[in-house]
């Protein structure tokens, strides 16, 4: 599974770095697990993405327009990513 490390500037100018996975790229189990709610989308402004936060343990977005240097690709496995959670 690919993993991604990034930083972007928040909206009250903070920068942020995040180590995350795409949410279209989590496992189907993985989601069935971890997404609670009425079903609903939730709208994501243009540049935004809805990722998995892997230190936070949440769904967060990334923000893709306002990246601070170079995001970069890892990869991470899935088991790993449990115990993570889980662990």
């Amino acid at each position: 599974m690919k993993g991604f490390i990034g930083t972007f500037k928040k909206a009250n100018g903070e920068d942020r770095t995040m180590k995350f996975v795409k949410a279209r790229d989590l496992p189907e189990s993985f989601l069935k697990e971890n997404i609670r709610g009425t079903g609903a989308k939730k709208a994501v402004p243009d540049g935004f993405e809805i990722v998995w936060d892997i230190e936070k343990k949440q769904f967060k977005t990334f923000n893709w327009n306002s990246i601070c240097g170079e995001v970069k690709q890892f990869e991470l496995d899935a088991g790993l990513l449990y115990s993570l959670i889980n662990g």
